[in-house]
């Protein structure tokens, strides 16, 4: 898969990437935000809001939140947040993990795509069901 790249935009300043895989394989991918969610998820904005919600509960600042949409646009932000609680036992510090995605981003090697697919094809964590 190739990293998500902001496209370029009329002015030539670039855009923010959109979420380059379906609705439908990124849920699977993340069970463990759902259990978040207030209803339904039907869109990436829906999916946007959810890591919103989730930012405190998993340690990440408001400001790395705001960078990172800055950076990947609202809705790979929001996916990136939930790929990271469903495997947060495996992360340190979700916070500074964020940032160093975001890091990634702003320079264009960061890829959403391959995060979901390393999570759609890891076994399931110990304890959890997915």
């Amino acid at each position: 898969m190739t990293d998500v790249v902001a496209p370029k935009t009329e002015d030539g300043t670039g855009g923010k990437p959109e979420v380059p895989i379906p609705l439908g394989l990124v849920l699977r991918a993340v069970p463990e935000a759902l259990e978040y969610a207030q209803g339904p998820i039907n869109s990436f904005a829906d999916l946007s809001r959810l890591g919103a919600f989730l930012l405190g509960m998993i340690g990440i600042s408001p400001s790395a939140w705001d960078d990172a949409v800055d950076a990947m646009g609202p809705e790979v932000a929001g996916l990136t947040v939930c790929c990271l609680l469903q495997r947060i036992d495996d992360i340190r510090a979700p916070g500074g993990y964020l940032r160093k995605l975001t890091e990634q981003a702003q320079i264009g090697k960061y890829s959403v795509a391959r995060v979901v697919m390393a999570l759609i094809q890891s076994p399931p964590v110990a304890g959890r069901e997915s």
